[in-house]
């Protein structure tokens, strides 16, 4: 088997692949052009790709009612490995999952209520190492933190936090990646709970969705 040493950007139809994937288990390339409704040799070309590059798993082909047989695929676990954050007042959680949305680890460490921002960096920095413990630095594939109260989501800086007012203008993202040394993506967490209920949950296919944090 091929050894894959870094992490390659993917396009945006190669994205869409893999997204599809993610929600509906064990289609065909076939199966995935008319989900898609493209065209099939591209998309068989594109998941050609996504194999070779070890993203996707192509089982034993299975006998179809009509045309040729198939092969189902599947996300592949070990192509890498993403980890989440989730700062909140009270504490830091975190979780490690794998290519196929499999959880590997999860963990969570208290902050005392009002703690400084040195003390929730440190927090968040050392679930971090607890959680990529293991894991080469070239399968991690992504790393998402969700950041509370009003926030410049882009730029991973919170603006103001009621539960923490000593956290207001503390640019999270910039002060993470320089102890963690990846790139990571911010979100208000809130927002984030929603488009993973909205994905999870109800396989993205909501127009409308509203999320109540108690």
């Amino acid at each position: 088997m091929k050894k894959r040493t870094q992490v390659l950007p993917l396009t945006r139809l190669e994205r869409r692949v893999i997204a599809v994937l993610m929600k509906e288990k064990g289609l065909s390339r076939y199966d995935i052009s008319k989900y898609l409704k493209g065209n099939a040799g591209t998309i068989s070309r594109i998941v050609g790709r996504l194999v070779d590059r070890q993203y996707l798993l192509e089982g034993e082909e299975k006998t179809s009612v009509v045309g040729r047989p198939r092969r189902p695929l599947s996300l592949n676990p070990a192509a890498g490995y993403i980890i989440g954050l989730d700062l909140e007042a009270s504490n830091v959680r975190g979780v490690v999952i794998d290519f196929s949305l499999a959880i590997i680890k999860r963990r969570c460490y208290p902050l005392r209520l009002g703690c400084r921002p040195v003390t929730a960096l440190k927090a968040m920095s050392k679930i971090y190492k607890d959680l990529s413990t293991g894991i080469r630095t070239d399968r991690i594939l992504g790393v998402g933190l969700g950041i509370p109260g009003p926030c410049n989501a882009p730029a991973g800086e919170i603006i103001s936090y009621s539960g923490n007012p000593s956290w207001s203008g503390l640019p999270v993202k910039e002060k993470l990646e320089r102890e963690t040394g990846q790139p990571i993506l911010t979100e208000h967490n809130v927002f984030a709970i929603a488009m993973g209920e909205n994905w999870f949950q109800f396989q993205g296919n909501m127009d409308n969705l509203i999320c109540v944090v108690v």
